[in-house]
């Protein structure tokens, strides 16, 4: 790819700081770097964009539920035209058919930790108490099976806070196998000026500079760590992806039920009220989530314009200050998701207050 630059500071400096060096460039998945780097000059399309090109789709095979009556999960009588998708949920969850992969962005962390930090940290650590317990309000009284998958992907910073948080409050009761994992980063890369396309940019002589990439790298995280083949050894069906915000609600019923019993390779929460990219909740049939494996050239990246302080090679390592928009950074929808499948494989979920 060209990059061979970063590899100078393998031959200066301390051991340490190679060693680092030598970590990071091991990291880089460099076949998806290639893949980000040639949506340069694309055109992208943003989820509300579809939801307006295909809404006769989305209505077709879609449900209509209010906010309240979701968090409340009022489908239990029998004659509640919601109750044999309740059902079905139910029984996927009893039966740990079903598994969550919980995001937790943090997409203004500058890397130090200040008061305000702190502040953000407690709201979102509130947020994920309020998940567990509806989790524990919706199950109700589970029959006992293998422990719900639960995996948290989220910037390296915040992992141990959250680990100590349920370790403290022993689960709040509920039986869940959790995995950690750290979110998706990629090298940023400079804008191209020549034939010789973008480089990476290096912080320092031993540091690339990465970001993370977003919601769409959940499936390369579950790749990376292996979590894909454990959740097919240990029979999963389907799996929810939802960011942490404070209308997600994790492991419902109504909502596993709904996919199950329609069929549906995706599933998609949408609240009528917003069209925020960052607010996302769907789940996926292990089927497909198998085949996205095979197809993740199909995930669609962005290519997002930064001004980045950065050194260079001209004889030895200098800084270069940039003063305009010199990089691009790479993002990805988890919405990309659905390049890999047709609409008739979709159902919705359309949630109003």
């Amino acid at each position: 790819m060209g990059q061979t630059h970063i590899l100078e500071g393998l031959r200066i400096g301390e051991k340490d700081r190679r060693n680092l060096l030598a970590r990071q460039i091991v990291s880089i998945d460099f076949k998806l770097l290639q893949h980000a780097i040639q949506s340069i000059g694309r055109p992208s399309n943003s989820f509300p964009e579809s939801v307006s090109a295909n809404s006769a789709t989305y209505l077709k095979n879609s449900v209509r539920i209010s906010q309240d009556y979701l968090i409340n999960c009022a489908s239990e009588a029998k004659d509640e035209a919601n109750y044999l998708l309740h059902q079905e949920g139910l029984q996927l969850l009893s039966k740990s058919k079903a598994a969550i992969v919980l995001i937790i962005n943090d997409k203004d962390h500058n890397g130090e930790v200040s008061e305000t930090d702190g502040r953000v940290l407690k709201s979102s650590v509130s947020q994920f108490e309020n998940l567990l317990l509806g989790c524990k309000r919706f199950w109700k009284v589970k029959e006992q099976g293998s422990a719900v998958p639960l995996i948290v992907v989220s910037p390296a910073h915040l992992i141990r806070p959250y680990q100590e948080f349920l370790s403290e409050n022993d689960h709040f009761g509920i039986d869940l196998k959790v995995w950690f994992l750290e979110e998706l980063q990629l090298p940023i890369v400079s804008m191209p000026i020549d034939q010789s396309g973008s480089k990476i940019l290096l912080k320092s002589s031993w540091e690339i500079l990465q970001a993370p990439i977003g919601s769409g790298g959940f499936l390369m995280s579950l790749l990376s760590n292996n979590i894909m083949t454990e959740l097919n050894k240990i029979g999963v069906e389907y799996v929810q992806v939802c960011s942490l915000n404070d209308r997600t609600t994790i492991g419902h019923p109504l909502f596993f039920g709904l996919v199950s019993l329609r069929r549906a390779d995706v599933g998609i929460k949408i609240f009528e009220n917003t069209a925020e990219e960052d607010e996302f909740d769907m789940i996926f049939s292990m089927r497909h989530l198998n085949k996205m494996t095979r197809q993740i050239d199909k995930f669609q990246f962005r290519p997002v314009p930064e001004h980045y302080l950065h050194v260079k090679q001209e004889n030895e390592f200098v800084t270069a200050y940039p003063g305009a928009p010199n990089s691009y950074s790479f993002h990805c929808s988890i919405y990309s998701s659905l390049n890999t499948c047709s609409l008739d494989s979709l159902c919705a979920m359309k949630v109003f207050e």
